[in-house]
């Protein structure tokens, strides 16, 4: 990630890691942001709780989908995928204990449709078997159908799906970087883990690069900041749509800007999850063309 590389650089120039700070709008942005800096060694620390992404509810029913593939047949994990999307398979049906197929067919013997959705099912856990990560999470979203559960849910729940949707995106981001599913869940075990720490160690303390929401940022000055993710539907929110809204995320987004003393990047994203994303309106609202920068496809001032 270029931003790590800019916050080497800076280091590199003398100044601290506790001269720079990370803005993004919502707590679930900064994932990838946090494994680069884990990977790279780099301390931080953050003023708001994040939220673990593989234990959201919709990465356990996707990794549940990929554990029962590789095994797991306990009755809990079955339970996180048997009816997701639905399949109308009674709990009554699965027993107690290790899960059983056979025992499941035998179940519904008088109803030939169920003992179909049963087969296709253990075909879904042997295709999943034996994919790669990212395959095995294309595979459940689309060919199981499990993005259309999330539409569903989502509109029964008056939702907008993108909220649910980009969930599994960033799963599938994570999982695009493993070859093997034991690394992959290695990874998880360990980002969980690292998290815990960061918990117990930055209590009282602020060392490291400062990760925060831009709300937080209120108040708060840095050398250095950087902005991620400058795009419609971020900055301003996809759920803001009044005026009045719209107006509260340019002002929060001036807030972040002014946040730096020294330096300011901005940085956008071109492209996420092989979909085409535009920078924020209010990149161009706020700042000047000649003050391009390559940092992340973003802009510094």
């Amino acid at each position: 990630m270029q931003i790590v590389e800019a916050i080497q650089d800076y280091r590199k120039a003398g100044y601290l890691l506790e001269d720079m700070a990370v803005l993004y709008r919502t707590n679930l942005n900064p994932r990838l942001m946090i494994e680069k800096l884990m990977e790279y060694n780099l301390p931080f620390s953050m003023r708001d709780s994040l939220p673990n992404l593989y234990e959201h509810w919709i990465s356990k029913n996707i990794l549940a989908y990929i554990q029962a593939a590789h095994g797991d047949l306990s009755r809990g994990n079955i339970l996180q995928i048997i009816n997701r999307p639905n399949r109308y398979i009674s709990r009554d049906a699965l027993g107690d204990g290790k899960i059983s197929w056979d025992a499941i067919k035998s179940f519904y013997q008088d109803r030939n449709w169920m003992v179909e959705r049963v087969e296709q099912l253990e075909y879904d856990l042997l295709m999943i078997r034996s994919m790669a990560p990212v395959a095995a999470v294309n595979y459940i979203r689309k060919a199981v159908g499990y993005d259309d559960y999330l539409k569903e849910y989502a509109q029964f729940r008056r939702m907008k799906s993108e909220e649910l949707l980009d969930v599994a995106d960033q799963l599938k981001e994570s999982a695009a970087g493993f070859k093997e599913v034991d690394a992959w869940f290695e990874h998880m075990k360990e980002y969980k883990e690292r998290l815990k720490e960061q918990a117990k160690a930055q209590k009282g303390q602020n060392e490291g690069v400062a990760l925060m929401t831009m709300h937080s940022s209120k108040g708060l000055e840095f050398p250095i900041v950087f902005i991620l993710d400058a795009n419609e539907g971020i900055t301003p929110h996809r759920k803001a749509v009044l005026d009045v809204d719209v107006e509260e995320e340019r002002r929060m987004f001036y807030v972040a800007m002014t946040r730096a003393k020294e330096r300011l990047h901005v940085c956008y994203v071109q492209e996420r999850y092989g979909k085409k994303q535009e920078r924020s309106r209010f990149i161009s609202e706020y700042l000047s063309p000649v003050l391009e920068s390559p940092v992340h496809g973003g802009k510094k001032a």
